[in-house]
């Protein structure tokens, strides 16, 4: 091949750089000087590059024309090349004409530094939001449960996901970002054990303070007034009407009337005693349901959940509904789930346990409040397998009643 000096022009040399090169600042004609020796004016040195699209167009219009391919080595010589030619293009150029020489040139010529490939990384957290960390640096926090996708380079990486009082299902997840694709991940967060504990045990003292005196244990009682409803196990539903005097100790006394039967029972530390002997199934049936009612009557409940064999659960730190929290009174002897209301009383207290009781739930409603006291108006038992059960219905109740009051009435 001819040296670059030793030619004879046969077209416009700025016609070789107009080809090849992807921009020009400059007239393309300033290229080469007076001895044929290729130089670019340097204010405008940058921005002479070659394409693979310019070599390509330059070998098309002049093929095996040695002279203008001995131009086209020197102007990549100088300049290098605006791409980094890869197999194919190197067949294309080779395909379209190119000899050994332009393609050795090719491969010993300056390029642009090599691209990262790149690739997406989008993060989920259920059911609560997470800080995000990449290879153990932070790059977000998600909203919604959601981190949007963000551009990484392609490769493996180590995701981990992060909350207080709240541990992953998975404390980190390596994975491989592949070039011009989004790679999605999930954590799924679950709050911590000690974390429960300690939102179990501000969710009872909650409960506590939502009762007044009621969760305590008082030589004060309650006297109500409605209706006292038995189901027995057939399903049948009998009516009676009630006066209760009821003390958080146990004692108690019902003053009970259905058609022509009226009785008065007294629990006392030694058991029930009936003023009258039952003369009905139905009343017979009547002291089953009042010693259920008895054992579940809320201040009793209260007080035997406030044994230290407890630990008070929350069910999670986050609620399920606006209007009620639900904790867990978790003991050897078994576990009490526990519904608060939107002011933090009980609605529901379920029974779990190995035991035939396993199952038994408590309905507590329509609070009254008197001298502080806050008392069900409203209680229903649902026996296991609703197996029959009690419910007590008040139109009347007057708490925090005096001893005196509450021994006068409790000795008649």
């Amino acid at each position: 091949m001819p040296r670059v000096a030793d030619m004879n022009w046969r077209f416009p040399r700025c016609i070789i750089i107009g080809i090849l090169s992807s921009t020009l600042a400059i007239p393309l004609c300033i290229a080469f000087d007076q001895d044929f020796d290729l130089h670019v004016d340097s204010r405008t040195t940058d921005t002479v590059t070659v394409s693979l699209d310019g070599l390509l167009r330059f070998l098309k219009k002049y093929p095996g024309d040695d002279v203008s391919e001995a131009m086209a080595i020197k102007l990549i010589e100088l300049h290098g090349l605006s791409f980094r030619p890869t197999v194919e293009d190197l067949v294309k150029l080779k395909r379209a004409s190119a000899s050994n020489d332009l393609l050795k040139a090719i491969e010993a010529a300056k390029k642009p530094p090599p691209v990262a490939s790149k690739g997406s990384l989008a993060v989920a957290c259920r059911p609560v939001d997470c800080a995000v960390l990449l290879n153990g640096k932070l790059i977000g926090t998600t909203a919604d449960g959601v981190l949007p996708p963000i551009t990484i380079s392609e490769g493996p990486v180590i995701v981990a996901a992060t909350r207080t009082s709240y541990e992953p299902d998975q404390r980190t997840q390596k994975i491989l970002i592949r070039q011009n694709e989004t790679t999605h991940i999930e954590f799924t967060l679950r709050p911590t054990r000690s974390a429960l504990v300690a939102a179990g045990a501000t969710l009872f003292r909650q409960m506590l303070d939502s009762l007044g005196p009621a969760a305590d244990v008082s030589t004060d009682v309650v006297r109500a007034a409605g209706t006292f409803y038995v189901q027995d196990h057939e399903g049948r539903r009998v009516s009676w009407s009630v006066v209760a005097w009821l003390r958080a100790r146990g004692e108690a006394r019902f003053d009970v009337s259905r058609i022509q039967e009226r009785y008065q029972i007294t629990r006392t530390e030694a058991g029930y005693v009936w003023k009258r002997a039952p003369k009905t199934k139905e009343a017979r049936d009547l002291e089953d349901g009042i010693r259920l009612a008895m054992d579940e009557q809320l201040p009793r409940v209260i007080q035997h959940l406030k044994d230290p064999d407890y630990t008070m659960v929350a069910a999670d730190l986050v609620p399920g509904s606006p209007s009620t929290a639900i904790l867990r009174a978790e003991a050897s002897s078994g576990t009490y789930i526990i519904t608060l209301d939107s002011a933090h009383r009980p609605c529901e207290i379920e029974l779990e346990s190995s035991g035939l009781s396993s199952g038994l739930r408590i309905l507590y409603s329509d609070y009254t409040q008197e001298r502080g006291v806050f008392y069900p108006k409203a209680m229903q038992i649902i026996l296991p397998d609703r197996a029959g059960g009690v419910e007590m219905r008040f139109n009347t109740v007057q708490a925090g009643l005096s001893e005196n009051r509450a021994v006068r009435a409790l000795s008649k």
